[in-house]
């Protein structure tokens, strides 16, 4: 028998700083990418070429509808670290994947850097969306 393919709905991500779980935010989006870079190689008297790899860290996205001003709190938090002004904030994130047959898998990403976040408000009716690119050095399953 084929097991459950796992949704969205299954997985909870979170923004941890300071230690404290970071509850302003309602996630939409996610998604992750490791960082590779392949080499490539040819030598002489061999007939195809060899290849290794290096791992150069992670990157990913965070689509997020603001849940309260501390929201915008924590964006003004990580421009302030940008510009020196706040020592040791530090931002972790964790994904918990919930599979279907009861089986989980947790997965931090250590000390995250932001770029780019895009706010939209696009009419009346609409939620305000964000979206944060980041970067990291590591990936681990806890």
């Amino acid at each position: 028998m084929a097991e459950s393919r796992i949704k969205g709905q299954e997985v909870e991500v979170h923004a941890i700083s300071g230690g404290v779980v970071q509850q302003f935010l309602a996630i939409k989006m996610f998604d992750f990418e490791g960082d590779f870079k392949l080499l490539e190689e040819a030598y002489l008297g061999q007939t195809s070429n060899q290849f290794d790899e290096i791992f150069n860290g992670v990157s990913g996205n965070i689509g997020i509808h603001l849940a309260g001003p501390a929201g915008l709190d924590f964006m003004l938090s990580i421009k302030d670290r940008a510009q020196r002004r706040v020592p040791g904030f530090l931002v972790n994130i964790k994904a918990t994947f919930n599979f279907p047959n009861g089986q989980r898998r947790r997965i931090v990403f250590p000390n995250v850097f932001f770029g780019n976040w895009p706010t939209n408000v696009t009419d009346r009716t609409a939620y305000v969306d964000h979206k944060m690119t980041w970067k990291c050095g590591d990936i681990r399953s806890i």
